[in-house]
């Protein structure tokens, strides 16, 4: 049995959406904070950039994997049927990182007002 298109992208995405769903939980940390510093009248810039290191750390492990080896990881996570997808692998893992930053930021602009 030939894997569909889909399965393809599936098995290219699942790794990545891990970096979305932190990105939903360091901003609920990231929004009181902002607001919190907004409220005293300074910025919480200090707090953007401790959770965008956060956020970077494995963003860029899995970037490295993605463009460096996303063959061999991909038959190992899922099976060799479904690592033909790691061509598209390092461009949905940037594609990501900056929609997770976006969501980052929207919770920083969000505290602040």
């Amino acid at each position: 049995m030939v894997p569909s298109p889909s399965c393809w992208a599936c098995s290219s995405s699942s790794p990545c959406r891990d970096r979305q769903f932190g990105a939903l939980a360091l901003g609920a940390y990231l929004l009181p904070e902002a607001t919190i510093r907004w409220n005293e009248g300074v910025h919480a810039v200090r707090q953007l950039v401790v959770t965008l290191t956060f956020l970077a750390v494995p963003a860029l492990v899995l970037l490295g994997i993605a463009v460096f080896i996303p063959s061999s990881f991909l038959s190992l996570v899922f099976t060799a049927k479904l690592s033909s997808a790691a061509p598209a692998f390092a461009y949905l893992v940037v594609a990501m990182i900056f929609l997770c930053i976006s969501v980052l930021l929207t919770n920083y602009l969000f505290g602040v007002g």
